[in-house]
């Protein structure tokens, strides 16, 4: 699991066709990506480069057409046909960049040029507020607030809230329109099928220290602090996560770590609190989807997790049934279409297909849940 994303690459285009009604435009095929462009501008054949969903393009003439929408790429509809991305040919490419810094850019195919063209990553507002919560002195109590008037214990705060541990991987599953590969090496295989859930992701860890043993919490990209008033906090104190993993560390010589979704009322409009017919009850939760042995450096097969869920008393995310890897891309994302186990009615963001020994896993987010909340 990566947290590297590959927002601008150089890929070549598979398939092209047209999409009924529509004179000027035509649909690309691009790895796994169904891209909306210029009837003409592509050959099958051809390179190109393509930027991901989620992308926040340089803010440069070439691109002013996309300036009503803040220079961000998102999943549209056009003549009812989905689109995911932005395709600009390599030819057009010193119309984009003039800049002398990018004359020696490579151009291969499969070369990602996110970072030198300038392209960041779009963030909701719950991830850019997320990994601020908890440090006003509205949120600590009284010993927290005293202790921040010394330098050695802000040093020591700064640090912990920087920190992601170096021996356990962020959480971020590769999208299935990238995992051709994987598609094409186990299709025909069985795999599982979870629901993706909307919310923040949380790592939370019990293990044996120098003088002794640790509990860490962590965002999907930060450490945080135990007591801070940030929903991983929060969700730790209402579910007593610390003592639900040293009860099992202790019990079985472990040191583990657990990584899930993290949901409440306040991330994502919440979504699965707001309706009649929810499972959700409480103010946070917590789905577990991965348990990691620190010590063999080796992840729970689906098995594994839920004994050990069942043991701790901790909920996992969602299973929704067991399948033969399809052969295609299109096949997959239609799978990940349909309604939310946690709330009647509330599209579910999408799907995790894994194998049963976690060694193999992606992801595939519904397009229509996209469409609906303009992501």
């Amino acid at each position: 699991m990566s947290d590297d994303r590959k927002l601008a690459t150089v890929r070549k285009v598979s398939e092209i066709n047209p999409i009924p009604d529509a004179d000027k435009i035509e649909v690309l095929t691009i790895d796994g990506w169904q891209v909306v462009a210029k009837k003409g501008d592509f050959k099958v054949g051809d390179l190109c480069i393509y930027f991901e969903i989620d992308s926040v393009l340089p803010q440069i003439s070439y691109w002013e057409f996309m300036a009503n929408r803040k220079f961000r790429i998102k999943t549209i509809k056009l003549r009812k046909q989905i689109s995911q991305g932005l395709v600009i040919p390599i030819s057009h490419f010193n119309q984009v960049i003039t800049d002398k810094r990018f004359d020696s850019l490579d151009l291969r195919e499969g070369k990602d040029i996110t970072q030198q063209l300038g392209v960041v990553k779009y963030e909701t507002p719950d991830e850019r507020a997320a990994d601020y919560q908890g440090l006003s002195k509205k949120k600590h109590n009284f010993a927290i607030k005293f202790l921040t008037r010394f330098s050695w214990y802000r040093k020591l705060t700064k640090t912990r809230s920087k920190s992601f541990p170096d021996w356990l991987s962020k959480t971020d599953e590769p999208r299935v329109e990238n995992s051709i590969r994987i598609i094409n090496d186990n299709k025909g295989k069985t795999f599982w099928i979870s629901e993706k859930i909307e919310g923040q992701s949380g790592t939370y860890w019990y293990k044996k220290g120098f003088l002794k043993y640790e509990f860490g919490i962590c965002s999907r990209t930060v450490r945080k602090m135990p007591i801070d008033g940030s929903n991983w906090s929060r969700v730790a104190i209402q579910l007593d996560i610390k003592n639900k993993l040293k009860k099992y560390c202790k019990a079985n010589k472990v040191n583990i770590a657990i990584q899930g979704e993290v949901i409440a009322a306040n991330i994502q409009g919440g979504i699965y609190h707001n309706v009649p017919d929810s499972n959700v009850t409480r103010p946070f939760d917590f789905f577990v989807f991965n348990v990691y042995d620190i010590d063999k450096k080796k992840y729970y097969s689906k098995t594994e997790l839920e004994l050990f869920c069942a043991y701790v008393g901790l909920k996992h995310v969602p299973y929704l049934k067991t399948i033969e890897l399809p052969s295609t891309v299109a096949e997959i994302v239609e799978l990940s279409k349909g309604e939310s186990v946690l709330a009647k009615g509330v599209l579910r963001e999408g799907i995790v297909i894994r194998s049963e020994d976690m060694s193999v896993s992606f992801k595939a987010v519904n397009p229509n849940y996209l469409l609906k909340y303009d992501l």
